[in-house]
């Protein structure tokens, strides 16, 4: 806020009356022990909102939690949080219920599973590649299809009318 009074995009004098007494909270990826504690308040609250009974949380979530960088900070859990409850299909939250993206994030270290050629490449002829061979894989099934590239199938779809691949 100090910067954005200087570029005097913040009124100083609103500054100084909310500055009475600083509070520094650490990012969630620094508090590592109250992950357990705020998943749990998130399970039971989404649970009373949504009429369900709060499902218990098995010790492998909190293994892929702990390993998580929570960049969104804890509203960032308290929406996978809900989005896992409300998902949910049992009467216990597992690693199952946790998404892909959280479970196996994208590394910037990742490899590719293919090699890049060594000539500029074309975007779109690469996605429409793609799609035109998940589609033979999967004998032109849609759904199996927009499953395997993890998007819906109406996006699917449309990205095959853009490609004219139908």
């Amino acid at each position: 806020l100090p910067d954005l009074i200087k570029e005097n995009t913040f009124r100083e004098d609103l500054y100084y009356r909310l500055a009475v007494v600083p509070i520094t909270i650490p990012p969630l990826r620094e508090r590592q022990e109250d992950i357990p504690i705020l998943t749990e308040h998130f399970v039971t609250r989404t649970a009373l909102k949504h009429g369900v009974h709060p499902p218990k949380i098995e010790r492998d979530v909190f293994k892929i939690f702990f390993d998580h960088p929570w960049m969104g900070n804890v509203r960032e859990l308290e929406n996978l949080v809900e989005r896992m409850v409300v998902l949910s299909d049992g009467d216990s939250l597992s690693i199952d219920d946790v998404p892909g993206t959280v479970k196996n994030p994208i590394s910037p270290d990742a490899k590719l599973w293919f090699p890049l050629p060594p000539e500029p490449i074309n975007l779109e002829d690469l996605e429409r590649e793609i799609i035109r061979a998940s589609l033979e894989r999967h004998e032109g099934n849609q759904s199996q299809t927009s499953k395997y590239l993890g998007i819906t199938r109406s996006a699917l779809i449309y990205r095959m009318q853009k490609y004219g691949l139908e």
